[in-house]
């Protein structure tokens, strides 16, 4: 379940039998981390080099739901950002999925965020075709493992950035219109061994993201 801490706009916490982790939404030059009990970080998401994603001014929970909401402000677009477990039959690991919706009151702009996990060594899965980032990279670090799912209405559409060190996927970047709100939706698998996570299992997760639709609201 999750719980929020309602002094600290950003700051809320998940615990289950599962995992637990904690949710670091500073914004600024921080982004919004997802760091393990260890204080260890397991991804973040982040504006791209010279931008800055406000800070939180209104969260919420609703049922296993945590809602974020940083405004555009001075900055070029607002986001928000809804985390929620899934449960899926082609794995028995924990699941989190990330829905982000972004949105802008300025005429021309092309925003981008990136979506970034440290690692000890990293491997890409599956194919990313002519363009666009593989539908699932795994970061290794300290025995854990986090993979990240992009279904097929995001892997075409983001920049792969990765290295040896880092999983770093660019999303959005397409102009993006006054008013419209785009989004994205990855999966960040979670496991404490990397034999839990077999390429197969993987890559039918991302075949089951991109078979469901992306929820109506934010």
């Amino acid at each position: 379940m999750w719980t929020a801490d309602k002094e600290n706009l950003g700051q809320a916490k998940w615990t289950s039998d599962a995992v637990s982790f904690s949710i670091n939404a500073r914004g600024g030059s921080h982004g919004v981390q997802v760091i393990g009990e260890d204080g260890s970080e397991h991804f973040r998401f982040d504006a791209i080099e010279g931008k800055e994603l406000s800070a939180v001014t209104e969260q919420y929970v609703r049922g296993d739901e945590l809602h974020l909401l940083m405004p555009q402000g001075d900055n070029e677009f607002g986001v928000k950002l809804t985390f929620e477990p899934v449960e899926s039959s082609e794995s028995k690991n924990f699941i989190l999925q990330a829905t982000v919706s972004i949105q802008t009151s300025l005429l021309d702009t092309h925003p981008k965020l990136d979506v970034a996990a440290p690692a000890e060594t990293t491997q890409a899965i599956g194919d990313a075709g002519a363009a666009g980032s593989p539908p699932v990279s795994v970061a290794k670090q300290g025995g854990n493992c986090v993979a990240v799912i992009l279904g097929g209405h995001d892997s075409p559409f983001t920049t792969n950035n990765t290295t040896d060190t880092e999983i770093s996927l660019r999303l959005f970047g397409d102009f993006l219109e006054k008013g419209v709100i785009r989004k994205a939706r990855p999966w960040f698998v979670f496991a404490s061994d990397e034999t839990a996570l077999s390429s197969e299992s993987l890559l039918a997760l991302a075949d089951e993201l991109s078979n469901s639709p992306l929820p109506l609201t934010p």
